[in-house]
């Protein structure tokens, strides 16, 4: 091999991450790079690859938090009575390379954890880093509950976004948050549009799964919920769109909505990025992160409601209804901040949150019950995120919580499943 080849060969293996694959580039240039006595120096994988034997994960009285930690490759697993980490196990295809373990969805009766694989654009820009931004097909991973060994997966499309199952199981439903599609579309909206991959769960297996099923429904959708029971209907939050969806998972057939006026395909004016269903299945709260608010979507009549939107100082992410449908937390961030909003009287409250406070641009809220919420704090994106367990009412701090780096997401199990 000459010389200028020998530097080139040498040049393309020192982009690469320390892996597998950087070190059978870099094999290659020592046998054909001999001649030019040429040495390469690779530094080895210094982590932990997949534990063997996995550890039984026992679901403790107070009930289990699961947490995909999604620049970490694993899920935390969290006492949720005490706060307490019982478990980090790691998660993925790839023991090496980032995975991006964004979002699940868990089915306790059958004893199952699903896990969307996103392989996010490392050193990418937007408005959730590089998430969007990837040109790696991802991967849905179905793992046993009882100790988060892999069980079946199947391969969906680039950019995974939101992963949720229909209230009877039978339904497995993954959104694609393809920034890249939408945005070098340009004006052809149609072209820009990404799917929904919508997968039986019971035909997963370790090889040979059945591809989904995918449904052209919009420009970057994000965000989902189901109707119960069956989840015959998705309802999508379009960010790039400024719409939402309504999906007939049966025949496919898309309907969609502005979220509201003035929106025109190119300009994102809302940027409706979560949608939260209430108890009820009456309304879907839908949290937009340009516009900084939250508006409504009414299920029965499959239109915006006419009812004030929740003005923000940041942008809003996941947000969660009491059981009651009288109150609405809302979890923002620039400025990072916990919003409590009375849906029957407006009055609002906020507590200011970020680093100093623990919680590092605030995900998710879940209700943990009626006095107890649990907010998912990304963090910088670097050192570990947190898992905050706050007052429903007060919003202050009961316990903090310590997680993988950049967790987006917790799925309680309740005690008593399998």
């Amino acid at each position: 091999m000459a010389g200028a080849d020998a530097r080139a060969c040498l040049s393309s293996s020192r982009v690469l991450r320390p892996s597998i694959r950087g070190l059978l580039v870099a094999s290659a240039c020592l046998v054909g790079c001999a001649d030019d006595q040429v040495q390469v120096e690779q530094r080895p994988f210094e982590g932990t690859a997949w534990e063997e034997p996995a550890r039984p994960l026992a679901i403790p009285p107070g009930g289990l938090g699961l947490v995909t930690d999604s620049l970490g490759d694993t899920v935390t697993a969290i006492d949720l009575a005490t706060g307490a980490v019982v478990a980090t196990r790691p998660v993925g295809r790839n023991p090496v390379d980032v995975d991006g373990p964004h979002h699940l969805a868990i089915d306790p009766a059958a004893g199952a954890v699903y896990v969307a694989l996103s392989y996010p654009d490392v050193g990418g820009t937007g408005p959730h880093a590089g998430h969007g931004a990837s040109q790696a097909l991802g991967w849905v991973q179905r793992l046993s509950l009882a100790d988060l060994t892999i069980t079946g997966q199947v391969r969906i499309e680039t950019n995974p976004g939101d992963i949720v199952l229909s209230a009877d199981g039978r339904r497995l439903v993954v959104s694609h948050f393809d920034l890249a599609r939408a945005t070098a579309a340009g004006a052809d909206v149609a072209s820009a549009r990404a799917s929904l991959a919508v997968i039986d769960p019971s035909t997963m297996a370790i090889t040979g799964s059945p591809a989904p099923r995918f449904i052209e429904v919009c420009a970057a959708p994000h965000g989902m919920a189901l109707s119960r029971p069956d989840g015959a209907l998705a309802f999508v939050a379009c960010y790039a769109e400024d719409a939402m969806a309504v999906v007939d998972l049966a025949s496919g057939a898309v309907e969609r909505i502005a979220v509201g006026p003035g929106t025109l395909f190119g300009t994102v004016a809302y940027g409706p990025y979560a949608a939260v269903l209430s108890p009820s299945g009456d309304r879907v709260a839908v949290a937009s992160l340009a516009s900084h608010d939250v508006r409504f979507f009414d299920v029965a009549a499959r239109e915006m409601e006419e009812t004030p939107p929740i003005v923000l100082r940041g942008a809003p992410f996941f947000p969660a209804w009491s059981s009651d449908e009288s109150v609405l937390w809302v979890p923002v961030q620039s400025p990072d901040g916990l919003v409590r909003v009375d849906l029957e009287t407006g009055a609002t409250s906020e507590r200011p949150l970020g680093e100093d406070e623990g919680c590092g641009l605030p995900h998710e809220v879940e209700v943990l019950d009626e006095g107890r919420l649990a907010v998912v704090c990304e963090g910088d994106h670097e050192a570990p995120g947190a898992v905050l367990f706050v007052d429903a009412t007060s919003l202050e701090t009961l316990q903090r919580t310590e997680v993988g780096v950049f967790p987006d997401a917790l799925e309680r199990v309740l005690p008593g499943s399998p």
